[in-house]
């Protein structure tokens, strides 16, 4: 039986090659009605050929060999133009197409690719495969296009492009994998095919299916990989390489250990890959460098009720920029799919104003991850929850409004944050967030790197807006953590916070920093405050080197701080910081506040060499502190306590441990209430204490009452008018209790405990000597250690000053009035025999007085005899040994 004639170039190729010319040329012309029909070609290498047969603008594709289900197509050239289809007519038994380009030209495939069933295809051409942007897919099963030389199979066997003579036995299994040559070529998608509601879907397979582009470079130019709830492939390898296929649930995916080298993905023009379902599906991308550009993304979102697969990228660089962005995220009640990313870099570059989609987030409590642009997303916006958003690299860097998020904004839990960053993790006017913005409880976010570096207001923030728990924020930076400025405007801090807002019913989560070294300056922050009846969450900083807080914002009102706040009834967060040494300059501020019915937290410092604070802020306007504050400003007027001793804030406790205290230039150590809130304790143990031009230590309330200071030390030193006090408004002093050897005040420095409208406080002083101060009745331009009342003395306090009365001259004894004579120590009548003698002197080389009395002396002597020795021996060894002892000691 003939075989139909697929084209002219076949017909051409089994009959005449070598006597065409140009009338056999135009013989072809004439023969053919569409171009069309000379772009799909079979070759002749299968032992049962394939048969094209154009129809139309279809090209009706036939024949091949067939093993079990699979069946095996060849192909001399293989594109397809705009309008036109090929169409696989496939028995309905057949699980597997395999197509094969052998004749060295690419592929351009703008039209159609169809089979019967639900058959996979898999199209392999070595040079090369473009889809053009009318480029659609009417397949049931999955679709995979690839740049290998060949497909491998279990048994050994190969379907090869570059040594397509037909094999004894063609494989009845799937294959293993993808064998690449010398130089695999590069596959474009450009398709933007729209199905009947004008959606964009691109090269689309069936829900479930896998689609997969696996060559040399791999770019789309604008293109759409589709499959809903199903797998999308893409991958980018280079010379030689082997990748792995298995099968799986949703059709294959690919495995890359056999790949020595990748080449670079690239997504741009507003391409997409979509695996959103009703579970969210898979993408595997890999390669070298993956670039997403123009607004391009990578989806696999939850939408219906079962829960998500899951993003995976793995490459040597990761680039977002422009607002390209990827999501795994849930809009309903499936769980969302985890976000995975591994990249030697990472690089996100924004195309947003951080200021603009913060106040969006602020007042609406909502945004969709195109609203965000570049980032990086897990998002639960309905009951599922967010997954996991793991990122391994050696280097992440963010900037110019780029985000990385796994927030809850609705019933649903938010998602796990993890960064682990080899090298650095650079955070430029750009966040990394896992705010709660609804009912769900935010999840955890831990970032892991060597050196960590936050400026342009950009940082790490894990508040809660609403109902939902606030997560809770770990950085682990082994060497440092640098955090500079704020916005551009001012407004938003660099820094790290976890706050509980106006709205929130549940608790802000905790900080815990761990590094070396931390700096905060020019107005940065880390901060956890509560602005409700929620707590706030505490914060705990673990620096094994330094700590350091310097100035203010480049407008002077924002402080670089550490602090927890409470603007609510709801408790401020504790602060801890264990360092070697701390310092706070020029305006720094290290703080835990409360500016209404709440509880300040409570503030501990331990530095094992120093707390150095100095100076004030460049217009003076703001000292440098370590302090607790508590204040009632944003309490109505109107209200007027009944009694004096009902406050409505507390300031927290301050505690400080260190071998050296520095408080100078105007810098200060507080616990203050004001207004009607109440002040904190204070206690200090330091090897030594400094207070010099203006420093501070204090404890001052206006209304309220405790603030009690407590310092323990070996030294005391305060100059320059520095003070401590305890002073209080309409309120009793607070105390002082003071244990140091020595306690020097010079130059106007002031130990004082009074009051206003009160009684003057308790100032106790335990000192082995006291310098420069004494207790005065009223203060002086002197150093005064003073506790009065300006109600008058009736209302004084109570000044201790406990020094030991050393008595000089005791312990001392009288020497003898006359010289001694030496010859009255020497004993007479002692013979003078060979080989002895004897020496009496008085202990420390003085002699004793033969005429005082004898005290009392035990005396060892050694009876044993020596060994071998006589009467004789014994004796010279034993005068021997009494003259080397008689100089030193006697006896």
């Amino acid at each position: 039986m003939a075989k139909p004639i697929s084209s002219c170039r076949q017909f051409f190729q089994k009959t005449a090659p070598y006597s065409l010319g140009f009338a056999g040329s135009f013989l072809c012309l004439l023969s053919t009605p569409n171009p069309a029909q000379a772009e799909v070609v079979a070759d002749t290498y299968l032992p049962t050929e394939t048969i094209v047969t154009p129809s139309g603008t279809t090209f009706e594709i036939r024949g091949g060999t067939q093993r079990g289900s699979n069946l095996f197509h060849s192909f001399q050239e293989f594109s397809i133009p705009a309008g036109s289809e090929a169409f696989f007519k496939n028995a309905p038994e057949i699980q597997n197409l395999f197509g094969r380009v052998t004749g060295g030209q690419l592929s351009t495939i703008d039209g159609t690719l169809r089979a019967n069933g639900t058959a996979n295809l898999f199209l392999i051409n070595p040079n090369g495969i473009i889809f053009g942007s009318n480029a659609r897919l009417n397949i049931g099963g999955s679709f995979i296009a690839s740049t290998a030389s060949s497909f491998k199979f279990p048994d050994g066997s190969e379907f090869s492009t570059t040594n397509p003579q037909a094999p004894s036995l063609l494989a009845i299994n799937v294959p293993i994998g993808l064998q690449y040559g010398a130089n695999p070529r590069r596959i474009l998608n450009q398709s933007r095919f729209t199905d009947t509601n004008g959606k964009i879907i691109g090269l689309q397979v069936p829900p479930g299916q896998t689609i997969g582009l696996i060559g040399g470079q791999v770019s789309l130019e604008g293109g759409y990989l589709t499959s809903e709830g199903g797998r999308v492939e893409l991958g980018s390898v280079g010379e030689n390489s082997f990748v792995r296929l298995t099968t799986t649930t949703d059709g294959f995916s690919a495995g890359y250990e056999g790949v020595q080298r990748f080449q670079d993905i690239q997504l741009s023009q507003q391409a997409a890959i979509a695996a959103s379902g009703s579970g969210g599906g898979n993408i595997q991308v890999q390669g070298a460098q993956v670039l997403l550009s123009g607004g391009s993304q990578l989806l696999a979102d939850t939408l219906g009720s079962l829960d998500g697969g899951g993003i995976v990228i793995q490459a040597q660089q990761l680039s977002l920029r422009e607002g390209a962005f990827v999501s795994a995220s849930t809009f309903s009640s499936g769980a969302a799919g985890s976000l995975t990313v591994k990249a030697s870099a990472v690089e996100i570059i924004g195309n947003q104003e951080l200021q603009a989609i913060l106040d969006q987030l602020f007042n609406t409590k909502t945004i969709t991850p195109s609203e965000l642009g570049s980032g990086l997303f897990s998002l639960s916006f309905g009951s599922g929850s967010a997954n996991t958003l793991t990122i391994d690299t050696e280097r992440l860097s963010l900037r110019e409004g780029a985000f990385i998020s796994t927030s809850p904004f609705n019933i649903g839990m938010g998602g796990d944050m993890v960064v682990r960053a080899s090298e650095s993790v650079e955070i430029v006017g750009s966040e990394l967030f896992g705010d709660s913005y609804g009912d769900g409880d935010a999840g955890q976010v831990l970032v892991q790197t060597r050196r960590l570096t936050a400026t342009e207001g950009g940082g790490i923030f894990t508040s809660t807006f609403g109902g939902g728990r606030g997560g809770n924020l770990t950085v682990q930076a082994s060497d440092s953590i640098e955090l500079i400025g704020t916005t551009s405007d001012g407004q938003f801090k660099s820094g790290f916070a976890s706050n509980a807002f106006r709205d929130a019913t549940q608790a802000a989560g905790n900080l815990r920093i761990e590094t070396r070294q931390l700096t905060i300056r020019d107005g940065a922050g880390i901060g956890a405050a509560t602005f409700g009846a929620a707590s706030g969450g505490t914060l705990n900083i673990q620096a094994s080197e330094l700590v350091e807080l310097i100035g203010t914002s480049q407008d002077g009102k924002e402080l670089s701080s550490l602090n927890t706040q409470s603007i609510g009834t709801g408790a401020g967060g504790d602060i801890q910081i264990d360092t070697r040494r701390l310092v706070v300059r020029d305006g720094g501020v290290i703080s835990t506040t409360t500016q209404d019915v709440g509880r300040a937290g409570r503030l501990v410092v331990r530095a094992s060499d120093s707390v150095e604070l100095s100076g004030t802020s460049a217009d003076g306007m703001f000292f440098s502190s370590l302090r607790s504050e508590a204040s009632s400003d944003s309490v109505p007027s109107s209200f007027i306590p009944p009694s004096q001793s009902e406050v409505l804030g507390e300031a927290g406790d301050l505690t400080v441990e260190t071998g050296q205290l520095m408080v100078r230039d105007g810098a200060q150590i507080s616990v203050n209430g004001e207004k009607l809130a109440a002040a904190g304790n204070l206690r200090v143990n330091a090897d030594t204490i400094r207070l010099e031009n203006d420093g501070k230590i204090t404890a001052a309330t206006v209304s309220g009452a405790r603030g009690n200071i407590t310092l323990r030390t070996q030294n005391l030193l305060l100059r320059g008018g520095s003070q401590i006090s305890t002073n209080a408004d309409n309120a009793d002093g607070g105390n002082i209790r003071l244990d140091t050897d020595t306690l020097v005040a010079l130059e106007n420095s002031d130990i004082s405990a009074n009051a206003l409208v009160g009684a003057g406080g308790r100032v106790i002083i335990n000192a082995a000597g006291i310098f420069g101060t004494q207790f005065r009745e009223t203060q002086t331009p002197e150093s005064d250690i003073t506790a009065t009342s300006a109600l008058g003395p009736d209302f004084s306090g109570i000044v201790e000053l406990n020094t030991p009365e050393v008595n000089p001259s005791q312990g001392l004894v009288e020497l003898p009035q006359t010289p001694i004579d030496p010859t009255r120590l020497i004993a007479t009548g002692c013979p003078a025999d060979e080989g002895n003698s004897f020496a009496l002197t008085g202990r420390g080389g003085l002699p004793e007085d033969p005429t005082g009395m004898l005290r009392g002396r035990a005396i060892w002597r050694d009876l044993r005899l020596m060994n071998g020795g006589g009467a004789g021996e014994l004796g010279s060894w034993g005068a021997e040994e009494q003259r080397s002892r008689g100089a030193g000691e006697q006896g």
